[in-house]
């Protein structure tokens, strides 16, 4: 709902929104792709998200078993994570609007054990393409990062 009113008042002001692709990428390759499957038999796309078991404190499936096995935690589309984890999942929400959108984004969350930082993988395929952006990231500052990227563009004569 958010995005569609953020989309509405863009449109009817003439603002231009830009989204910085934060702790992932490939944003560019994703609406591509995406775009390459409305014209051939439709395009699949899946994410998935490793996390230490601190990461999920405070949400539905946090259980301190997580602080000593690996397990898959969530499997459902983007919009069920959205719903079930709404401050763990800007970068699924991203990729989703970026492809197939929520609803047709496949994801995986899994905790593991001892692990530090994000593991941000979405891969997307059509009949002709298969794509894959797998970044691992220590800390959040890659998302800083992506914003400069973005203001760069912003300002810039020739944009990637």
């Amino acid at each position: 709902a958010f995005y569609a009113a953020v989309s509405e008042s863009a449109l009817k002001s003439g603002a231009r929104v830009y989204i910085a692709s934060g702790a992932t990428g490939g944003f560019d390759v994703l609406r591509t792709t995406a775009l390459m499957g409305q014209a051939y038999s439709g395009t699949e796309a899946r994410f998935f998200n490793e996390k230490g078991p601190n990461a999920l404190r405070g949400t539905a499936v946090y259980e301190d078993s997580l602080q000593h096995e690996s397990k898959v935690v969530f499997q459902g589309t983007a919009r069920e994570a959205i719903a079930m984890f709404p401050t763990k999942v800007n970068v699924t929400v991203a990729a989703s609007r970026a492809s197939v959108g929520p609803q047709n984004l496949h994801v995986t969350m899994q905790s593991t054990p001892g692990f530090v930082g994000d593991t941000q993988k979405v891969e997307i395929r059509n009949e002709q393409v298969r794509a894959v952006v797998d970044v691992y990231s220590e800390t959040a500052e890659i998302a800083g990062w992506s914003a400069v990227a973005v203001l760069r563009n912003i300002v810039s004569p020739i944009v990637f």
